[in-house]
């Protein structure tokens, strides 16, 4: 009996703690509204009210009784809000403005981790892709080709891409989108740090082919991971994947310019970048949702007994499966199977 209790009390811990969390959901939600409120019209009934329409609305009610924790520990946003308002008005300086900044993303990500890993997998493409062409003109001075030229070596990404896409699919599949993902982005990185090591334009053309390759098995995978975090959070999510990718973008067009300006070479421009972002989304895709469990590859041949009678005949048989629907607590997909006894079986 004592080690049955052992075993069950890191559940009932859990269990607890999820309580915990979601008693203070709503009421942390509504203290970080009151106090962005409270900066922006300096009146206390005014924040006092905002603060209360927004944690306790029907919204957070209903996902809390739902038991979709991740959708409702959201207080990190208000907070980072009333964090710009202040910094405005000149009382936090940039510095600290920063730190702070930074302090409340990690919390409002560490709740959210698969949203996180897979914005860090956008942003990371996006940076990777502007700060290599970025560099262009000092690759095509290394090669002495003319524009027309590394124009026509340029195409060879696009090709590339069109190659890999059609197979993503099917190695999604087949392995899953973290392994593909994984594979791609080294053979992405992977290419783009070589590059500076072309000295014909037919090598810049290949290594540019194994590029498109890595960058389209990549665009597929991470898309098919942002639609199952779009799944499992109920809300549409694809369009701030892609503007996270634009905001990559424009984070390495600014890496590539300073690089440029500074007078860094690209024999270590391009290899440290693709370094960096290899660690980055190779840990990112450590916390990647599990694809979906297909289903057998056995056929199966379809019953002939209508739907209810096939239910009483389960029933009789003395098995039952419930598979509940991943949510909630038990968000990581957990499953319980229980056997029942019919009561022909008990009097027997």
């Amino acid at each position: 009996m004592r080690r049955a209790t052992l075993c069950h009390r890191p559940a009932a811990v859990a269990g607890a703690s999820v309580s915990t969390a979601v008693r203070l959901a709503p009421a942390s939600a509504a203290w970080a509204t009151f106090v962005l409120c409270r900066a922006l019209t300096r009146s206390f009934w005014a924040a006092l009210f905002a603060g209360y329409s927004f944690g306790f609305s029907a919204y957070f009610l209903g996902h809390i009784a739902g038991g979709h924790l991740v959708l409702v520990l959201v207080f990190p946003v208000p907070i980072l809000l009333y964090l710009v308002v202040r910094w405005f008005d000149g009382a936090i300086e940039p510095r600290t403005m920063a730190a702070l900044t930074g302090l409340m993303l990690a919390a409002q990500f560490l709740l959210s981790v698969e949203i996180f890993a897979t914005a860090t997998m956008f942003f990371g493409n996006g940076f990777g892709i502007a700060s290599t062409f970025s560099r262009m003109p000092g690759i095509r001075d290394q090669l002495g080709s003319s524009p027309d030229q590394l124009a026509f070596a340029l195409v060879c990404m696009g090709i590339g891409s069109v190659l890999g896409m059609p197979f993503a699919g099917r190695l999604v599949e087949r392995y899953s989108s973290r392994t593909v993902s994984l594979v791609a982005t080294a053979l992405f990185l992977g290419g783009c740090s070589v590059l500076p090591l072309s000295r014909s334009l037919f090598v810049f053309g290949a290594m540019l082919l194994v590029v498109g390759v890595g960058a389209g098995l990549g665009d597929v995978a991470m898309n098919v991971q942002g639609h199952l975090v779009e799944t499992r959070r109920r809300r549409v999510l694809m369009p701030y994947w892609h503007g996270i990718f634009s905001i990559g973008g424009v984070a390495g067009s600014l890496c590539g310019w300073f690089c440029a300006g500074a007078g860094v070479p690209l024999s270590w421009q391009l290899p440290m970048v693709s370094a960096v972002l290899l660690v980055v989304m190779g840990l990112a895709t450590t916390h990647y949702l599990q694809d979906r469990i297909r289903a057998s590859s056995v056929p199966t041949k379809p019953s002939k007994e209508p739907v209810g009678r096939r239910s009483e005949n389960r029933l009789a048989s003395g098995s039952t499966t419930c598979r509940p629907a991943p949510c909630g607590p038990c968000a990581s997909g957990c499953r319980w199977s229980f056997r029942t006894r019919s009561a022909a079986s008990t009097r027997a």
